[in-house]
């Protein structure tokens, strides 16, 4: 893993727990090398890219809201069969490994995510209940 060439033992830490992560629950639906899942026979994947994805790499809030409660709709104009799940239930640490291996794979390059971070942003929105939109994400 060439991303984690000297950014320190916390990181690498971080990295390869949020990859084993990442291949037992989201490649399903995002796909091993971070582009989506194909559906058999559509050009369409089950679910967007992370890969260059502008809320992988933009505001770590946007991306922990979104994990903490989902996305649905439409993402970049196109349309994917099944919502972002909540992952509200695994704890602050497995969340803060995932998102920085999100953050730091297949060509991306952003700020690790604590679990600080999630901390924070779960107590902010604990009383939704509901996935959230970009359009409400884009407001915030």
């Amino acid at each position: 893993m060439m991303a984690l060439k000297g950014k320190g033992p916390v990181f690498e830490k971080m990295m390869k727990t949020g990859e084993k992560h990442y291949k037992s629950l989201c490649f399903a639906c995002h796909g091993a090398n971070g582009e989506g899942t194909p559906m058999a026979g559509t050009q369409t994947t089950l679910a967007p890219p992370l890969k260059g994805s502008a809320r992988v790499l933009g505001k770590k809030d946007t991306l922990i809201k979104i994990a903490l409660h989902g996305l649905a709709g439409p993402v970049d104009g196109k349309t994917y069969p099944g919502a972002m799940e909540s992952l509200a239930s695994h704890n602050d640490n497995y969340l803060s490994d995932v998102l920085t291996y999100l953050r730091n794979s297949w060509g991306n390059k952003a700020a690790p995510i604590t679990d600080k971070d999630i901390k924070s942003i779960r107590k902010k929105n604990r009383a939704r209940k509901t996935p959230w939109t970009l359009e409400e994400l884009a407001k915030k």
